[in-house]
Order: structure tokens, then sequence, then C-alpha cells
């Protein structure tokens, strides 16, 4: 009965990376946009490579993985200082000391791990799909601003 749970959560992760990945790159801007690579490459990374590891070095290369996306993040806030995008370098920070709290203590239970790094991830997206469609609504709301100014 659980794994019928964990390939439905998994299947819908992938739908909604998807969509938010679609969403970020075609009606996002700048940031939108690189967050939408930086899930993208994530995901990527996820599927294809992190397959190619054996198990006892998948550990290190998750580790790694996150690191380097909290690093794309913070670039990304260093080039557009969002408020959203500050709250979802945070959330990757998090993320990656969940990662690192099972090496520093082993005594962490990996499935209350994994519950909250999957919550950290669905806020993540939620944030960047909640920020790409409230960037749009205002791009449109100032473009019909304009227009409703040029006419008088």
């Amino acid at each position: 009965m659980i794994s019928a749970f964990d390939d439905l959560h998994q299947i819908l992760s992938y739908m909604a990376t998807a969509l938010t990945i679609g969403l970020a790159l075609l009606i996002g801007r700048g940031p939108e946009r690189a967050c939408g690579l930086i899930v993208a490459a994530e995901t990527f990374v996820d599927i294809v490579v992190m397959s190619q590891f054996d198990p006892s070095m998948r550990w290190w290369a998750v580790q790694i993985k996150a690191g380097l996306v909290l690093s794309a993040y913070a670039a990304a806030v260093w080039r557009w200082p969002d408020r959203w995008l500050i709250v979802m370098t945070a959330l990757q920070g998090c993320a990656l000391l969940l990662h690192l709290s099972t090496w520093l203590d082993s005594t962490i239970l990996m499935r209350s791990n994994g519950l909250l790094l999957n919550s950290i991830g669905w806020l993540m997206m939620i944030l960047l799909v909640s920020a790409t469609i409230g960037k749009a609504i205002q791009r449109h709301d100032a473009r019909r601003r304009l227009i409703r100014r040029q006419t008088y």
C-alpha cells in the first residue's frame, strides 16, 4: 500500500516539476527563467546522473548536488535580489542542512528527513509558480495602465 503512495507521489512530483519548469520558462522573465533552468538541471541530474552512481557514492553525489544548487540560487540572488528568490535560496540552504544532518548524526531517521526534504521541495515549487504567475500579472497590469494613460 505504501509503495503505491510512493509511486503516486513520484508521478505527481514529476508532473508538478514539468509544469513549474514550463510556466517559468514560458511566462517568466530573467529570475523566473533562471530558477526554471536550475530546477530543470536539478531534475535532469536526479533522473539521469544519479541513477548511474552506485549506492555508496550516491550519498556524496547528493550532497555535492545540493551544494551546487544552493550556489546557483545564491548567484541568482546576487543578480536579481527579489524577496521570493531570497526565500528560495534560504529553503535550499535548509535542504542542504537536512542533507548534511544525516552525516553528522546517524540516528536521524531517513524517512522523517526525506519527508522534510519533500515538503521543502514542494514549498520551493509552489513559491516559484506563484512568483512567476504574480510577476506575469504585474507586467500585464503595468502594460494595461500604460496603454490606458497613452489613450487619454
